[in-house]
């Protein structure tokens, strides 16, 4: 007897909106509000650490590596959450790592020793971001795909906005009740809206999963990627970006301070948060231009450019209006280049069922540039040319990444398409 033919697979359909589609954007909201969220108002906690402490915690070089590893473990371990997203382990990704950051951020404010905030701040912390990251960014990108720039743009100004008022409330509640009870009220919105996104996730599924989920069978499909040289070329740039994105978020204000410019009626406290505001817009306007016409990798590519260019432009700034100028600009670029990998990586993917597992490989990449970057730009500041050397190397090095991939989207990516 003749055996039936297997039935054709079935082709993904994608949502593109209703209710549940867009829950899944407010999931993804808050879960990048908790991670870069945190990630973006660094600098409060450095400032914190390095002008009330006392030694080695209250050392540049030392705060700089608290900041590295975290930012380096939110991104190090995407390529093994990715892989769990595409075998279906969503949930217990959320959770698990919702516990992690609440719990890290909650020893940190009974921390007094450097090495208390190391394991708390740094690696607990960092490691709950690193498992809740792929999925904030993947979830939604399932769910949508004529809007999936738009709707992932919806999804990363949770990273700024979080950047916005943890920055200005871990201030305010820090003059007024002290540095441990700011950070706990802190981990109290922390908790409230990790529980919201855990209550409301709906992972997909009708997505094909891959067979297995081994060591084995990542290590596997990483090398199958990494044969395709417009992916290769992308991740090299990425690393190339996280080696200098973030260098003015951590020290703009440190430098307002040390160059002694006077901002008039301007705190210096909220530059941070005026960086962030900027960035909300950066992270909408240009994810709408990618859905409308133009790849978001070349969209990508001339942000990373505009950073760099801005990072050596900051080389002139002496007056107050050039600094506030700057740092509006500056938050809209960066802003657009940390929103659109997640729609850089979906758009040139045909298999979507190995979204998660490249998205992960993308930002297991850049976390060896978030690694050394703070060390990097503290050593730097020690050396004769102090500020000047900083700046100049946060430039060339973005300047490097935004060819990269300028070069990848129009030339690679065109052609094959």
């Amino acid at each position: 007897m003749d055996e039936k033919p297997a039935p054709p697979p079935v082709p993904i359909t994608f949502p593109d909106g209703g209710l549940r589609a867009w829950l899944q954007v407010v999931v993804g909201f808050f879960l990048m509000l908790n991670t870069w969220g945190l990630i973006n108002c660094f600098g409060v906690f450095e400032t914190y650490y390095t002008t009330t402490l006392s030694p080695p915690l209250a050392a540049t070089f030392s705060v700089a590596w608290i900041g590295s590893l975290q930012l380096f473990l939110l991104l190090f371990v995407g390529a093994f959450c990715g892989q769990a997203f595409d075998a279906g382990w969503t949930t217990p990704l959320a959770v698990t790592g919702s516990l992690l950051c609440i719990v890290g951020m909650l020893c940190t404010s009974f921390s007094h020793l450097f090495w208390q905030t190391l394991l708390a701040q740094g690696i607990c912390t960092g490691l709950g971001m690193g498992l809740l990251f792929v999925p904030s960014v993947t979830l939604a990108a399932t769910y949508f795909q004529r809007y999936r720039a738009r709707a992932l743009g919806v999804v990363t100004t949770g990273a700024s906005v979080g950047g916005i008022i943890y920055p200005i409330a871990l201030r305010q509640l820090t003059a007024e009740v002290g540095f441990a009870w700011a950070v706990r009220a802190i981990t109290l919105v922390i908790l409230v809206t990790l529980s919201i996104s855990c209550l409301l996730i709906q992972p997909r599924t009708d997505l094909p999963r891959p067979k297995k989920y081994t060591l084995i069978s990542t290590i596997k499909n990483a090398r199958i990627h990494f044969t395709q040289p417009s992916f290769t070329i992308y991740l090299v740039s990425m690393f190339f970006m996280f080696l200098g994105l973030l260098v003015p978020y951590n020290y703009l204000e440190e430098w307002i301070t040390d160059m002694e410019i006077d901002m008039g009626r301007f705190p210096t406290a909220y530059i941070l948060s005026l960086m962030n505001a900027a960035g909300v817009l950066g992270r909408l306007i240009p994810s709408v231009l990618s859905d409308l016409a133009i790849s978001p990798i070349l969209v990508q590519a001339f942000s990373v450019l505009a950073c760099g260019i801005l990072n050596l432009c900051w080389l002139r700034l002496h007056s107050a209006a050039g600094v506030l100028v700057w740092a509006i600009f500056y938050g809209f670029f960066s802003g657009a280049s940390v929103s659109l990998p997640p729609a850089s990586m979906a758009k040139q993917t045909a298999d979507l069922s190995t979204l998660g597992v490249r998205m992960g490989l993308m930002f297991t990449v850049a976390s060896f540039g978030s690694l050394i970057s703070y060390p990097v730009v503290a050593a730097l500041l020690k050396s004769a040319a102090g500020w000047d050397a900083a700046r100049v190397w946060a430039g060339v090095v973005l300047f490097v990444g935004g060819v990269g991939m300028g070069w990848m989207g129009w030339v690679v990516y065109k052609v094959k398409d």
